[in-house]
């Protein structure tokens, strides 16, 4: 799952739906967990799945000196964060909110301990109860990376919103700028939730493709089943084409037939060097129509 968030382990960045904290999640202390409670009922209230990543420092910390990563090396074992963290929300989130905790190896010695706040379709989410930090009756949400409060305006708008079909970009070139995700949406009649890891991966010429496109994916950190849900995702490839094919192959073995990929190129309407959404490629699709046209070419020839 680690591999996920390159970007933001290496940058320190932050966005409306993945805030990095360099402290081990606080089971005993009451206040921190409280604002760790706020957080996680805003990334909720975003309507998107969102991630806390702990003993990760963010860009701010660590130009005053903070340790990028300095982990989260402690006794209690996930389970214990888990259920601890559930039980707070139990008490101060109505509806309840939905988490997961888990820990990964982020280089061999440190560990990142990754909260997953679950998507939510029972929105808005509210403080249900009085605390040191938080009132009952307020309603949070993330906007970039600040937390603020919700308008009622907004409340109306969230209890009033379409359904939407969730898609996760796999971006394995170069960072998809917020206009060309606009684009992508508009194309594809879809909602890009997730934009995995967005940043150009750089395969080793001087060794295998195969294991590099493995390990890859599989820091992705997706579960056979998640994978089965091809209409989900939506690719764009590396640019060269080497790795490109072998990770398309190790791609439709994860998900049993072939990906939907996009493609971008420079807009010749602009005179500045700005690259924009071309076209959406059903790959399996592709492969279904050159079939037919195989089985017509044999009937012909019978």
């Amino acid at each position: 799952m680690i591999g996920r968030f390159i970007k933001y382990i290496e940058g320190g960045l932050e966005t409306d739906i993945v805030e990095l904290k360099a402290f081990p999640p606080p089971l005993c202390n009451r206040s921190l967990m409280e604002s760790i409670v706020k957080e996680i009922l805003a990334i909720a209230n975003t309507g998107r799945q969102g991630y806390i990543l702990f003993g990760v420092n963010d860009a701010a910390n660590r130009a005053k000196g903070g340790k990028a990563v300095p982990g989260v090396d402690y006794a209690h074992g996930d389970d214990r964060v888990e259920r601890e963290i559930n039980d707070k929300l139990g008490a101060f989130s109505e509806p309840r909110v939905r988490i997961k905790y888990a820990s990964f190896d982020s280089d061999g010695k440190k560990k990142i301990g990754v909260l997953t706040v679950l998507r939510s379709n029972r929105r808005p989410h509210m403080v249900a109860r009085n605390g040191d930090k938080l009132k009952r009756g307020e309603y949070f949400v993330r906007r970039g990376t600040i937390t603020e409060v919700l308008t009622p305006d907004e409340l109306r708008e969230i209890a009033h919103e379409p359904d939407k079909k969730y898609v996760t970009l796999l971006n394995f070139t170069h960072t998809f700028q917020e206009r060309q995700i606009r684009q992508l949406e508009m194309k594809a009649d879809c909602f890009i939730e997730h934009v995995w890891p967005d940043c150009k991966v750089d395969f080793d010429v001087n060794r295998d493709f195969e294991p590099q496109a493995r390990k890859l994916v599989d820091n992705l950190g997706y579960t056979s089943e998640e994978w089965q849900d091809v209409g989900s995702f939506i690719v764009c490839l590396p640019g060269l084409s080497e790795a490109a094919a072998v990770l398309l192959a190790e791609l439709h073995g994860r998900m049993g037939q072939f990906p939907t990929i996009v493609r971008r190129c420079k807009d010749d309407q602009s005179k500045l060097d700005e690259y924009v959404i071309k076209e959406i490629i059903p790959l399996s699709m592709v492969r279904d129509r050159a079939r037919r046209q195989d089985a017509h070419i044999v009937t012909l020839l019978d």
